[in-house]
């Protein structure tokens, strides 16, 4: 189950959230030679979205946690990532991220202000056991994405529950039942040792507005898979539906209850042309999305009525509400749609009006290596079709529109994984029609991890041989988080946010909310890939717009981005020392006071530094402090001579004398929590304190935690303690010093 469980956690960030060490993957070039006039063309509209993206580039924030599920008292441990919104490179203008945690009712629980060295950061966060269980809030943002109010969040669950022997899953077949319809469920049951549960009798019951209206037994297959199916009763007076399922296993009953997605009559459908309008005598792909009265995906069946209530075509819902038909709409006609299940529809829904002339853009194939798109109009006119990713414009082709259609292919087998933007302009280069697609979803990373033994112990040490190459075989470098846990609490958990891929490539790059993110990145699902396409035409794009590109005004950004810096000054008997050297200790950068006495440090990463050393003396830095100024750093540390006292020392194996690097240390004054603390790859840590009495308590994965107590830090004074742990517990606090100058 381990193996299973690491392979799991760490390709879900590894192939989909890597950040590259390594340049960005080429761009496609042009495929064809343009005319003077084309390429003069072609260099204006690249001037002018290079322009914009160097005075309005984006940020993307992403926090990955270890898990959503907690108990009252454990910690929540994540990875901060902060990337170049287009690239996905580490980000090279803010330097700074706010993470803040927040309760239930709302309330600010906890912040951190995190230095993004090359734009990752590790934190956590401890929940306090007398928190109350609810859905908890992490929030990020870097100061930069104040200016277009972008944050990064994500729900987590604090409670107290006693997790299942076994995993079970339940799915409904359909986002939307109605009245007398049949509602099929997919149930899957494993241990946890991952081993299937073959002919294991699974037992049911379903109600609806308080009264039970079904209930029976069935058996799971080979793969540990059954299909549960209900009648719904023919009349329903609200939508509260509930579905329980219960397995038999080791003596114990196993359950596992999801709602019944039940619609009473109360369905909103959106339409959207592919390419931006359905113009007459044009083939026009209208794409769809349905919601229930919650704002939830509902699956749906419905026609399509002209002015006089002839029936059109026929529609039908592909996944998660979404889906598309075609037709040639006629000009002047006003057409609209009727449901006819989950629910035979008395509302009819307008369909967006037909324009009388114009052109259309519609994506006729996609393949692993090319896009081939039909160019038509209503009149023949010279046209300009481009492909930008990364908000780089990687094609670039004049097509003649015509009412037959003409074709264009754009390659797309060097183009990096996520939204390309296809837009067709007339000859002045105004935007005539835009249609968004997904390409190269498929080429992400290959993760191979071989653990050194085959079983292990409890609690015993795991140590994994971890390979990881490209969709060509290619090995690469680059900086990665892994996270693993136990696979009962995700599962119980039934947590559909997205993961580093979804969230990165669609939710931070698409308007609206995008229902269970992860299903389109999903190879084992055989509808994820014409499903992400449906995605792509019902989902705007939250990027720039062409028009703001070529508009001659520039975004107005108030905000600037935040850097990391270090400032101070040099005083003698309260005179200024200029022209002194100064280094960050340990073996940190050197710098030299200005006439003044004024110094600073600027993107340096300030965690690793304890002291300021100047002319052979050390004076400890203390405290962050935010300090709103006119100049664009805010994130300081500051200086002090008055003899702050710290608290250092290092975590090691008794045994191996191996130093344990991530270990966990709180800091308590009695009972009252002070602080928490990581060490560093070296097993140690260092923090400023106020002189006191002390406990610490030390845990660590596979040790037990240890409480040292009575810990007495002095200020302007050395003290060791040397501390003999126990044999029997293989974790052992070495030397503990408390000093100041």
């Amino acid at each position: 189950m381990l193996y299973t469980l690491l392979q799991y956690a760490f390709c879900l960030v590894f192939q989909f959230g890597t950040v590259p060490a390594a340049a960005p993957a080429p761009i496609a070039a042009p495929r064809q030679v343009l005319a003077p006039g084309d390429s003069l063309l072609h260099k204006q509209l690249k001037a002018r979205l290079q322009e914009h993206s160097d005075i309005a580039h984006s940020e993307k924030c992403y926090l990955h946690t270890d898990r959503t599920l907690y108990f009252p008292g454990e910690t929540l441990w994540y990875n901060a990532w902060l990337l170049n919104g287009a690239t996905l490179q580490p980000a090279s203008k803010s330097q700074v991220m706010y993470v803040h945690l927040y309760g239930p009712n709302g309330g600010l629980l906890q912040q951190h202000i995190l230095y993004m060295a090359e734009g990752a950061a590790p934190g956590n966060f401890d929940f306090n056991p007398a928190w109350p269980g609810g859905i908890y809030k992490m929030k990020a943002w870097t100061n930069w994405m104040t200016n277009t109010r972008d944050t990064f969040m994500r729900n987590i669950t604090l409670q107290k529950t006693v997790l299942p022997n076994i995993n079970l899953r339940l799915e409904w077949e359909r986002k939307a039942y109605g009245p007398g319809e049949e509602a099929i469920a997919r149930v899957d049951i494993q241990g946890i040792d991952n081993k299937v549960f073959a002919n294991q009798q699974v037992a049911f019951t379903a109600d609806a507005g308080g009264q039970q209206f079904a209930t029976g037994q069935t058996t799971t297959d080979v793969n540990g898979r059954t299909y549960i199916r209900v009648q719904l009763p023919p009349t329903l007076s609200s939508t509260d539906g509930l579905l329980n399922v219960q397995v038999v296993y080791n003596g114990q009953t196993e359950a596992i209850s999801r709602s019944i997605p039940l619609v009473l009559n109360q369905v909103d459908v959106q339409f959207f042309p592919e390419g931006g309008d359905a113009v007459a005598g044009l083939p026009c792909r209208m794409a769809f999305k349905a919601l229930n009265e919650f704002g939830k995906p509902a699956d749906i069946s419905g026609e399509i009525l002209d002015a006089a209530g002839t029936v059109v075509t026929q529609f039908s819902s592909y996944h998660n509400g979404l889906g598309a038909f075609e037709f040639v709409p006629k000009a002047g006609v006003q057409y609209q749609a009727r449901i006819t299940q989950p629910f035979q529809s008395t509302k009819k829904y307008d369909l967006p009006a037909i324009q009388a002339s114009g052109c259309a853009l519609r994506l006729q194939q996609s393949s692993d290596n090319q896009l081939r798109f039909e160019v038509s109009a209503t009149s023949i006119q010279k046209m300009y079709i481009s492909a930008t990713a990364q908000n780089e414009i990687v094609f670039f082709s004049p097509v003649q529109a015509i009412p037959a259609g003409a074709s264009i292919t754009i390659s797309t087998a060097k183009l990096p994984p996520g939204i390309t933007k296809i837009t067709l302009f007339d000859a002045g280069l105004n935007e005539q029609a835009e249609r968004l697609v997904f390409v190269n979803r498929d080429k992400g990373l290959q993760v191979d991890i071989q653990p050194e033994k085959d079983k292990y112990l409890p609690r015993e040490q795991v140590k994994l041989n971890i390979s990881v190459k490209d969709h060509t075989g290619k090995p690469v470098k680059g900086r990665f988080s892994l996270a693993v846990s136990d696979e009962t609490n995700l599962t119980f958990a039934d947590d559909k946010q997205a993961n580093i891929l979804a969230s990165l490539l669609l939710e931070q790059d698409l308007k609206g909310k995008i229902e269970e993110p992860n299903f389109y990145f999903d190879p084992k699902e055989p509808k994820s890939m014409q499903a992400l396409d449906y995605l792509m035409l019902t989902h705007g794009w939250r990027r720039f717009t062409w028009k703001e590109v070529m508009s001659k005004d520039r975004p107005a950004l108030a905000i600037e981005a935040e850097g990391a810096g270090f400032t101070g000054k040099i005083l003698e008997s309260g005179a200024a020392v200029p022209n002194k050297k100064i280094t960050l200790f340990p073996d940190g950068p050197s710098s030299r006071t200005g006439a003044d006495g004024s110094f600073a440090f600027y993107g340096v990463n300030l965690e690793p530094y304890t002291h300021l050393r100047v002319g052979g003396q050390n004076y400890p830095i203390v405290g962050y402090k935010n300090q709103f100024d006119l100049t664009p750093v805010r994130m300081r540390r500051t200086v002090s001579t008055s003899g702050n006292t710290f608290l250092t020392g290092k975590i090691m194996d008794s045994t191996t004398g191996d130093e344990l690097s991530g270990s966990s240390i709180k800091i308590l004054s009695g009972n009252t929590f002070i602080r928490g603390l990581v060490t560093d790859i070296n097993g140690a840590f260092n923090t400023p304190l106020n002189p006191g009495m002390y406990d610490l308590e030390i845990s660590y994965t596979g040790y037990n935690t240890r409480r040292i107590s009575g810990i007495n830090v002095l200020k302007g004074e050395q003290n060791d303690f040397n501390l003999n742990m126990d044999p029997a517990t293989p974790l052992n606090t070495s030397v503990i010093t408390s000093f100041g100058t």
